[in-house]
């Protein structure tokens, strides 16, 4: 064979055997659905802001099936609140938009198992994202335990 003929043979063989240890990587979540949380009811909730976890737990205080804990160890699920963006609306009165996101996830094996997961606009018009992204977790939980809105 030609040097460079074989140099492309080996370079390509070397490939297919590193881009499966790459796929595994172990920070990678796996995903399930809200099903996953059907039965559980202590959550670890993480939020990037001292005002948002006061607005979400206010909101989760009201759905009496599930109990904040305030150490992970304790918990049975997390539920994870983040600020994705913050920009400026580009037409008419510039208002502020912040997109956000949150998601419910279990630990299976010490890897995150993604049960529940919304993005949020919110353009100052309506409720906070913190309101309406927990509203949205909790009236998919409950119909996941098949309970009344």
């Amino acid at each position: 064979m030609k040097p460079m003929r074989c140099f492309a043979i080996i370079s390509t063989l070397i490939a297919c055997l590193l881009i499966p240890a790459f796929a595994q990587d172990s920070n990678l979540p796996e995903y399930g659905d809200i099903a996953d949380l059907t039965n559980l009811q202590k959550v670890y909730l993480i939020a990037d802001s001292t005002d948002a976890r006061n607005f979400i737990l206010k909101e989760l205080k009201k759905y009496s099936a599930l109990n904040v804990v305030n150490s992970p160890d304790e918990a049975e699920f997390f539920l994870e609140y983040k600020v994705l963006r913050h920009e400026d609306s580009s037409v008419g009165l510039k208002i502020p938009i912040t997109t956000s996101e949150m998601t419910a996830y279990i630990l299976k094996n010490k890897k995150r198992r993604v049960a529940w997961s919304k993005t949020e606009d919110d353009a100052g018009i309506s409720k906070p994202n913190e309101v309406n992204l927990t509203r949205n977790f909790i009236k998919a939980l409950k119909k996941s335990r098949g309970e009344k809105k």
